[in-house]
């Protein structure tokens, strides 16, 4: 593997996005710790599974080569943090978590679906060509 393709692979490492959905991930298994042992094969996983999928879909897309592939993994990470949100609500309806939990990981959420937002729609806009550095010489 080349050093550049190897160094793209990693990259989604320095994005921003990445950085607060890893954190919410880990909140989300920390969190999910105090449920009830009965919902672990149930609630619990398909939580955990939700948040783990946000992040991990934001360096699988940045780890494509085309811009709409990135775009494509960039939505279902989106989507499932819409689906983590959701399961959230009802987690704080049955009384799994308190109201200040449920207020902290919301923000999280809030946090991350924005970022992945305005990336979405950053890589939509069309790239524009570099400008010409002054000074030079064509040869």
């Amino acid at each position: 593997m080349t050093e550049a393709i190897s160094n793209r692979n990693r990259g989604y490492r320095d994005l921003f996005v990445f950085q607060k959905a890893r954190g919410l991930a880990s909140e989300t298994i920390r969190m999910t710790e105090a449920f009830p042992k009965s919902e672990t094969y149930g609630t619990v996983s398909q939580m955990r599974r939700a948040s783990l999928s946000v992040v991990s879909n934001i360096a699988e897309g940045n780890c494509r080569l085309s811009r709409n592939e990135h775009i494509k993994f960039l939505r279902i990470a989106y989507a499932s943090s819409g689906e983590l949100g959701s399961q959230l609500l009802v987690s704080c309806d049955v009384h799994w978590m308190d109201k200040a939990s449920f207020d902290h990981m919301e923000t999280l959420i809030d946090n991350v679906s924005g970022l992945l937002w305005r990336l979405m729609e950053s890589l939509k806009r069309p790239q524009q060509a570099p400008m010409p550095q002054r000074g030079r010489l064509r040869q």
